[in-house]
């Protein structure tokens, strides 16, 4: 079942598209950058990462609506945290 939803209503982890394409992202609230220094680099409170599949990432509000595609479980979570 797809559904959209704003990214601060979405786990870390998940994958979605924006509304307006079908590229996948994955969504996180941190990213580690490994190299000669590791470093994590957390989004602030209103913001989320979306991570494409080359490496790619954006910075956008949290409140940004997008494009989930729910399996059983997710809607058994969204159900218990009275987000749907």
């Amino acid at each position: 079942m797809k559904v959209i939803l704003p990214l601060h209503k979405i786990r870390d982890g998940h994958t979605v598209t924006k509304q307006t394409s079908q590229k996948k992202y994955t969504v996180a609230s941190s990213i580690k950058i490994h190299g000669s220094t590791r470093k994590e680099i957390k989004a602030e409170p209103d913001v989320r990462f979306l991570v494409s599949g080359d490496g790619n990432v954006n910075a956008v509000a949290n409140t940004l609506e997008v494009v989930i595609d729910l399996i059983s479980d997710d809607v058994e979570f969204l159900l218990s945290e009275g987000t749907v």
